[in-house]
């Protein structure tokens, strides 16, 4: 990605807010346009609807505050918490997208799924959760194609720093910087936010393009109006915004990437 920490702060200012206005309205979207997603495990039916969007979105807020009062530590523990959330929303739509009807037997990613349910999830590392998503071949693909897998091992072992104070910096930080650096470490930590906000939306649309639909076809529908040839492959403007300001930025490639990968008209 694009990334000049020399650069002045206050254009990089608005990134929260802008990932916050975002992630919000993508689970509204995702919602307004019906995308539940049923499991049924042991003759049991389970919904997941949009929550660990919105428990993300809540996330992001906090980080906000956080780099306010310069809280570095807790600013970083809690970019942790936004990328697993994130991503365990992956692992469950990816789980649904490879459902076998004719299955008996639960999976171990729907053990998973049934225990999330049930409030009793305790053993799952998100090398795990990576580990499966990346089974999906054009998933695995995008990784390779665009050199992920580098960036996205350091921002992990800066993380892991930080949530297990692992050196004396890592306390300090927390607290001790009020003045320029902090501005500094701001600008790397936006960095870091877009980094795993466009992995993590590129792989959303290779596993579920229906979810960035607009909702033209379904207005139409509503109002009585035959829906206009083909706008069931609109996508929202919101998310059209986002991959022209945030994936087209990190590489211009990646959006030609997904263009051909799936049947929306990105």
């Amino acid at each position: 990605m694009k990334h000049n920490p020399g650069k002045n702060i206050d254009s990089k200012k608005n990134t929260i807010r802008e990932l916050i206005e975002f992630i919000n309205n993508l689970a509204y979207l995702i919602h307004t346009n019906g995308h539940i997603i049923l499991f049924v495990i042991n003759n049991k039916k389970y919904l997941l609807r949009t929550e660990l969007l919105d428990s993300a979105v809540s996330t992001l807020k906090t980080i906000n505050f956080c780099l306010q009062e310069c809280h570095i530590g807790d600013a970083y523990t809690l970019i942790r918490k936004y990328r697993d959330d994130i991503f365990l929303y992956l692992y469950f739509i990816e789980c649904e997208s490879e459902k076998d009807l004719f299955r008996l037997e639960p999976t171990l990613h729907e053990r998973n799924i049934e225990k999330w349910f049930r409030n009793e999830l305790d053993d799952l590392h998100i090398s795990q959760i990576t580990k499966y998503i990346l089974t999906n071949k054009i998933i695995e693909k995008l990784v390779n194609k665009f050199n992920l897998k580098s960036n996205w091992d350091k921002i992990s072992k800066d993380l892991n720093n930080y949530v297990h104070t692992n050196g004396q910096k890592y306390a300090r930080q927390n607290y001790q910087y009020k003045n320029k650096k902090c501005d500094d470490i701001k600008i790397e930590i936006y960095h870091i936010l877009k980094f795993i906000t466009v992995v993590a939306i590129s792989i959303m649309i290779l596993i579920k393009p229906q979810f960035i639909s607009s909702t033209d076809y379904l207005d139409s529908l509503e109002v009585g109006i035959v829906p206009e040839e083909g706008s069931q492959y609109y996508i929202a403007p919101f998310v059209s915004d986002f991959i022209i300001k945030y994936i087209k930025d990190f590489d211009d490639n990646m959006v030609a990437f997904l263009k051909k990968a799936v049947f929306m008209k990105i």
